[in-house]
């Protein structure tokens, strides 16, 4: 049980990076990475809330 959850906690910490890594790379107007950035910390916060 211990292993799966490292390995969700991974997953999600990768997920996590890929989208920072995306919106610091794409040409995205900054309203849009804006947009993308605060709902990726919204959907960490509420997992850390999960984890409690």
């Amino acid at each position: 049980m211990k292993k799966f959850k490292q390995f969700l906690k991974w997953i999600f910490t990768f997920s996590l990076n890929s989208v920072l890594d995306f919106l610091a790379t794409a040409k995205l107007t900054d309203l849009q990475k804006q947009k993308l950035f605060l709902a990726a910390s919204k959907q960490k916060n509420q997992k850390e809330e999960f984890k409690t």
